[in-house]
């Protein structure tokens, strides 16, 4: 009995193999007993072994065998690929303030990634940053309307009291920054399937993001007394502040004095354009 079904076994996957130009094989492991044997729409040979027993026999017709065998002409759809990943760079403002270093800043990024489509896909992006600025030139007559800021709403603040055109200051501060975006990403390599890998990959990238910051000013030592005398213990002269090794120079010279504690919180310059009175 068990040569019979053997021999049915045999003829019935020649017979597969004859009229349904399938091209690939399936080998039946050496266990004597074999409940359920899948095939593959792809099938030429099969092996089986002289004590082996085959009691029920299934057909696969997963898309991706029906696509393989050519019984569709559509390749089924991907899943939706997830990505997380990290970036950091370098972090500069573009300002009237020089950097305080060679490097002025660091910045460091999250982002979730979800691919939509084979072209197209969502991401959600965070960044932390951190840049310091140290400027060589003083600050005197332009802080002496400034002694006081008025918080809209709040309290009066004495930010700049002490310093001006009497006593100049030289501005540095250290800016910390958040934000958080989202992103639409067009692969633009992708559009066009002529080889298996693209050498360049071209993304058009469109999202909507915001932003906060906080500004830290050093303005006080560590005794919590104003700065005096600046521009003579920084040896500030016109002259060095107009070349390159001058300028470096000064900021050494003013990196040596201040603590570096950056202890009062700058405000928002007046009458810029807002949203509202903390909102840019």
């Amino acid at each position: 009995m068990s040569k019979l079904i053997k021999l049915v076994c045999v003829a019935f996957f020649l017979g597969n193999y004859l009229f349904s130009q399938t091209d690939s094989i399936v080998i039946i492991d050496n266990s004597k007993v074999v409940d359920t044997v899948v095939i593959k729409e792809n099938i030429t040979t099969v092996a089986i072994p002289a004590d082996t027993v085959i009691t029920t026999i299934e057909i696969d017709n997963s898309e991706l065998a029906l696509y393989k065998s050519g019984k569709t002409k559509y390749a089924p759809k991907p899943r939706d690929v997830w990505e997380v990943g990290a970036h950091t760079g370098i972090f500069l403002l573009s300002g009237d303030v020089d950097q305080r270093h060679f490097i002025p800043g660091i910045g460091y990024g999250l982002h979730i990634r979800r691919a939509i489509h084979y072209i197209f896909s969502l991401r959600l992006d965070a960044i932390y940053s951190m840049s310091y600025g140290l400027d060589p030139q003083p600050s005197s007559s332009g802080l002496d309307p400034e002694q006081f800021y008025q918080v809209p709403g709040g309290a009066l603040r004495p930010v700049f009291n002490g310093y001006g055109s009497q006593n100049p200051w030289f501005a540095n501060y250290k800016l910390t920054m958040y934000s958080l975006s989202v992103q639409g990403i067009l692969n633009v390599g992708n559009i066009l399937f002529h080889k298996p890998t693209n050498k360049w990959n071209w993304y058009v990238v469109l999202g909507l993001g915001g932003y906060t910051n906080k500004t830290m000013l050093n303005l006080r030592d560590a005794n919590n007394n104003i700065y005096t005398n600046l521009i003579a213990q920084s040896n500030y002269n016109n002259l060095d502040f107009n070349t390159t090794s001058g300028r470096k120079q000064i900021k050494k010279n003013l990196d040596a004095i201040y603590d570096n504690s950056y202890e009062t919180e700058s405000y928002v310059k007046k009458g810029i354009f807002r949203l509202n009175d903390k909102i840019n």
